[in-house]
């Protein structure tokens, strides 16, 4: 039996309007949303992160001031042993320029553990470095543990947000095991 085309018509007509209220809805983004960006796993960010890592410590040897303040967030700090906080991107810049031009940084960092979670990243770890000055003098050494937090910017860049370095013996609380 053939549809009557009294039936076909509506019909016709009520599928042209679900097509249109699609294809309206599609284009304009009401209804629909965009596919998240897709986010790196935890072994992704680890390996980005450890290169920045890396990057930073030869950068700093190398005394290149720029590309070291490069590494850092406009609002970063960088919480200082002795308790200073140097916070953006001037102030960061005043502190390394002062470090590069009284001595040469040996530095070497172990990390510990980097873990991330969202646009949230950190690595923890020790270090041990020798200043060597730049007019002469000994050598002076350290050793102790460090914190950077990373902050993923929105075009998927990994900035440094905080730092802060430990000098070790210099801890009023008794270590435990």
């Amino acid at each position: 039996m053939r549809p009557h085309k009294s039936f076909l018509i509506p019909f016709a007509a009520v599928l042209l309007i679900l097509v249109v209220a699609a294809t309206v809805e599609s284009n304009s983004g009401v209804k629909e949303s965009a596919a998240p960006a897709e986010k790196p796993n935890a072994s992704d960010v680890a390996n980005a992160i450890a290169i920045i890592r890396d990057k930073w410590v030869r950068e700093l040897h190398d005394k290149h001031l720029d590309q070291i303040v490069a590494h850092y967030a406009p609002d970063a700090s960088f919480l200082s042993p002795s308790g200073g906080r140097f916070t953006g991107p001037t102030a960061i810049r005043g502190l390394f320029k002062t470090v590069m031009d009284t001595v040469t940084s040996e530095l070497t960092l172990h990390s510990i553990v980097t873990e991330s979670s969202g646009d949230l990243a950190y690595d923890s770890g020790d270090y041990a470095e020798t200043l060597v000055p730049m007019k002469g003098g000994p050598d002076q050494h350290f050793q102790g543990d460090y914190l950077i937090v990373f902050k993923r910017q929105k075009d998927g860049k990994w900035l440094i947000v905080q730092h802060t370095w430990t000098f070790a013996g210099t801890d009023i609380i008794p270590k435990t095991n």
